[in-house]
């Protein structure tokens, strides 16, 4: 229990709060996590895969992160290293 209330305290102080999320998917649902991130004052960034081209939802997010060459949305590892790579706290759906 006082671990909890520590990590609660916390979090209501601003330390350990999440600073980026990484976005793992597109379309309106991405662009609505894009607004609530941008709302919160969270960083996000959109993933795009080869089966993207001119899709919008990039341009929402603050930063975009390319998967590699036949690596989807549903390539765990894939995800996983991305949001690695861009420094994200978090992964959202």
């Amino acid at each position: 229990m006082k671990r909890a209330n520590l990590v609660a305290k916390q979090v209501l102080a601003g330390e350990g709060r999440i600073q980026k999320v990484l976005v793992a998917n597109r379309g309106e649902i991405a662009i609505r996590i894009f607004r609530a991130c941008r709302e919160l004052g969270i960083q996000s960034v959109a993933v795009v895969a080869d089966d993207d081209p001119g899709c919008l939802h990039p341009t929402f997010a603050d930063a975009c992160i390319q998967l590699k060459a036949g690596l989807g949305y549903r390539d765990v590892d894939a995800i996983v290293h991305a949001t690695v790579l861009a420094g994200g706290g978090g992964v959202g759906p």
